[in-house]
């Protein structure tokens, strides 16, 4: 075993120590419990702590704390059994959905510190929006399909600009917010002098107006 192989064990092994130090389990009680429940307990309560290393915790400490309690028990590996793999999945795919807006998507975020750095308006602003449409998709892992200008709704407070993304074969919906700004920097306001272009007008293509695609 390597030493970077064995750091990383023993590390996630102090996860699921720190578990059971929690829930007041010593060795005479872990040997009356089944080692697959045990691990699902444990993967819910890391779930349940959260923090910003949550899913590379959870990862790591159903790979080798089933190595562990696989030693300790003497079984086969515990985190192939069904049930801790379904829980895995289950928290794994909660914890993405929740960090998935929050931190990918926020563009105005981005927007704002462009703006501190360079004077971005007109035409180059809503250039530099759909580049930051593309790449926050691609930073996702995700494939941008269509952006329609019938997809953009605007209001007094903010711009929703409603796009599809291919991930893997599954076409999904997402709603981009950018807020209004009161300086130069709009992309609000950049996008309706946008539509307002001759070149965005001969851009249409169909009923609902495609203004990008990508495949």
């Amino acid at each position: 075993m390597s030493p970077e192989t064995w750091r990383k064990r023993r590390a996630d092994i102090n996860i699921l120590n720190e578990f059971f130090e929690d829930q007041k389990i010593d060795l005479d009680k872990l040997r009356l419990m089944r080692a697959d429940m045990t691990l699902v307990n444990a993967l819910q309560w890391l779930n349940r702590k959260g923090g910003n290393k949550c899913l590379y915790d959870l990862r790591n400490s159903k790979m080798h704390g089933g190595i562990a309690l696989v030693m300790f028990f003497d079984i086969d590996d515990v985190s192939k059994f069904p049930i801790v793999t379904s829980a895995a999945k289950k928290f794994e795919l909660s914890i993405q959905s929740k960090s998935k807006y929050a931190t990918m998507w926020d563009l105005d975020l981005l927007l704002s510190f462009i703006a501190t750095q360079q004077e971005v308006i007109g035409r180059r602003l809503m250039d530099m929006i759909m580049a930051l449409i593309v790449a926050f998709t691609a930073a996702r892992m995700m494939e941008l399909t269509r952006l329609l200008i019938g997809g953009i709704n605007i209001d007094e407070d903010k711009m929703i600009i409603k796009i599809k993304v291919k991930k893997g074969k599954k076409e999904i919906e997402n709603n981009v917010e950018f807020s209004r700004q009161k300086g130069k920097i709009c992309p609000v306001k950049a996008m309706i002098n946008w539509q307002k272009d001759d070149e965005c007008m001969k851009g249409k293509q169909d009923s609902k107006h495609l203004i990008l695609l990508r495949r």
